[in-house]
């Protein structure tokens, strides 16, 4: 990094590449749970991947390409990220057809996996846009567009120079063409009409797929709620909220619950959240939602963490697991429920007289 900051590129790659060279030997054959070596060759490929931002040299350039073709067909970093990492940084350096053509047969070469073909399809895509015309660009996006990075591009380039139509068109085709095997890949095209839609004005369009968004439950830099909140008119507002709330209770639990809570809690609809908090009965859900719920049913609460304390112990045996019911006997007691709360220790030394730990961890509470 010193090298770097003091403009000597040369060492910086001399010490980069060595770094990668020294530390990927190391990394296959030792056990890196910890991620010290993984964190190390990250840095040096943070590093060469900043030298190549620089101002190259036409010899440190041809170096750097070389590295990353040599690096690449020698499987040097070969069920890494890092293998396509450093094609990618040798791509972003090229500036002539010749070392874009080396670079184009080392992935005419090789014999990657299908899943790696986004990979190798964006180095495909940086070379030729550094060295061909802009027609035979278009042609290879035309023939790739069903690669999730290259439809990624192309819309980000129709969105820049505001052609909105036609970008709408390519997401929508994406959605069809992405909606079995790349459900990512669909919310973020989603996303993306969402973003045009914005720069449009479309309020109906921004509800739409604000709302299609937020039933995914995705997450995102954009809070969905804020937005409907945003677009939707005052009085329409009550109704949209409860037909929202019945198209959550539609999706499985697991998925629905998280929604629900997260509209009950912005709606301060307490009633439906003691409700749904009794429905998904857990340690977690009733701590998440004490703190909006303890003002107005504090004997609930109590309640809720009695049964569930009850619940968990059949199953469950073991000094830690006893201690995990100790902490949420106290919850109950700073609740308010100190009656309550003795009465639970009595009833569980009744009921568990054999189990010594557990005995040992109520007698201090």
């Amino acid at each position: 990094t010193n090298a770097l900051n003091e403009g000597n590129l040369e060492l910086a790659f001399n010490i980069g590449t060595e770094v990668l060279n020294e530390t990927i030997g190391l990394i296959n054959y030792s056990d890196d749970s910890y991620g010290y070596l993984g964190n190390i060759m990250n840095s040096a490929m943070e590093l060469v991947r900043e030298i190549s931002q620089k101002t190259l040299d036409e010899d440190l350039r041809r170096k750097l390409i070389e590295y990353g073709i040599n690096s690449f067909l020698k499987k040097t970093f070969d069920g890494w990220e890092w293998h396509f990492d450093i094609l990618e940084v040798a791509a972003k350096v090229v500036d002539n057809s010749q070392h874009g053509e080396k670079i184009l047969n080392a992935l005419k070469n090789s014999d990657y996996q299908d899943y790696h073909i986004n990979r190798a399809t964006e180095v495909q895509l940086e070379v030729i846009k550094r060295t061909q015309s802009q027609e035979i660009v278009s042609e290879f996006i035309r023939k790739n567009i069903a690669i999730v990075p290259i439809r990624r591009y192309f819309v980000k380039e129709l969105i820049d120079s505001e052609d909105y139509a036609e970008a709408l068109k390519i997401l929508k085709d994406g959605i069809r063409h992405d909606s079995e095997l790349h459900k990512g890949a669909v919310i973020e095209w989603y996303n993306w009409m969402l973003k045009i839609a914005q720069i449009q004005k479309d309020r109906s369009a921004i509800i739409e797929y604000a709302r299609i968004l937020f039933l995914k439950n995705n997450r995102s830099d954009q809070d969905y709620y804020q937005l409907f909140k945003t677009e939707i008119a005052s009085e329409n507002w009550k109704d949209f909220v409860e037909n929202l709330i019945r198209d959550v209770q539609k999706k499985p639990s697991w998925e629905a619950n998280e929604l629900l809570r997260d509209i009950y809690i912005r709606e301060k609809y307490w009633d439906e959240l003691l409700a749904l908090t009794e429905q998904s009965l857990s340690f977690e859900s009733i701590k998440e939602n004490e703190p909006y719920l303890k003002q107005e049913f504090t004997p609930e609460l109590i309640d809720l963490y009695s049964r569930a304390i009850t619940d968990y112990l059949v199953p469950n045996v073991g000094r830690n697991h006893y201690q995990t019911v100790c902490y949420y006997i106290q919850r109950m007691q700073l609740l308010g429920g100190r009656k309550n709360a003795l009465q639970l220790i009595n009833q569980l030394k009744n009921d568990y007289p054999r189990r010594r730990a557990l005995l040992e961890e109520l007698d201090k509470l």
